[in-house]
């Protein structure tokens, strides 16, 4: 298991419609960078 961290950084590559992402966002109070490669997902 990684150690806590405080206020990571999260590189989120291939997040789709970002649902994971946004349950990420939840549980961390880190700042999350979320891309993916198909424009239609992320709109």
């Amino acid at each position: 298991m990684l150690p806590a961290l405080d206020n990571p950084h999260i590189l989120d590559i291939g997040c789709g419609t970002g649902e994971p992402t946004l349950e990420l966002a939840r549980l961390s109070e880190g700042i999350i960078t979320a891309v993916d490669i198909n424009q239609r997902a992320l709109d």
